[in-house]
């Protein structure tokens, strides 16, 4: 769809225009960078969806969030700010203990080691994403048609081999393309194992 390459464009220039250094500097109030991510998730919903034609994925299904996911320094500060205002104490510290647990355990595994392992989104909480409103990129952008396929994919990530919407998984990829060419420093730093 043209539309939606035009968005994807038009997404990955606005996310460029994030100063890193202004944020890591603390120049730009997070609540900027927050509502620029918002923005952009908002503008780009309804043309970014995926086609109702045959896509599998609903609440609760999870086999994918059991794969290495890179995520950006603006959305891990999305992610934190969203967890600050949403959470107790006492659930983000238990956050804090899966995020490190699962950064132990998944240190130095290739992708394919990782999804052998099946280690679940440090961010599951009991088989949905306790972040969804302002899940990374990376997870917005797949999908699947076939619910036997993700099953047969996490019994055996050698195996893989999932229908997607392409479109749709193209835009986000767009999206979080703008953000490694903004920070190309960060982009092999900064991940989120999931």
């Amino acid at each position: 769809m043209v539309a939606r390459r035009h968005l994807a464009v038009g997404a990955e220039q606005r996310v460029e225009a994030i100063d890193q250094r202004q944020i890591v500097e603390g120049r730009v109030d997070l609540g900027e960078v927050c509502a620029t991510i918002d923005g952009l998730i908002a503008a780009s919903e309804a043309d970014a969806a995926p086609s109702d034609d045959g896509i599998a994925c609903s609440r609760g299904c999870c086999f994918c969030c059991h794969m290495r996911v890179v995520v950006t320094a603006p959305e891990i500060l999305r992610i934190a700010a969203f967890f600050e205002h949403t959470y107790s104490v006492e659930e983000r510290e238990a956050l804090a203990r899966r995020v490190a647990t699962t950064g132990e355990q998944t240190r130095g595994m290739s992708d394919e080691a990782r999804g052998d392992a099946r280690l679940p989104c440090p961010l599951l909480v009991p088989n949905e994403c306790s972040v969804y409103p302002v899940r990374p990129l990376d997870c917005r952008a797949y999908n699947s048609r076939s619910v036997a396929a993700c099953r047969d994919a996490f019994e055996s990530y050698a195996d893989w081999d999932v229908p997607v919407d392409a479109e749709h998984q193209s835009f986000y990829k767009s999206v979080q393309r703008g953000y490694c060419r903004r920070w190309p420093e960060a982009e092999g730093r900064h991940r989120f194992s999931s």
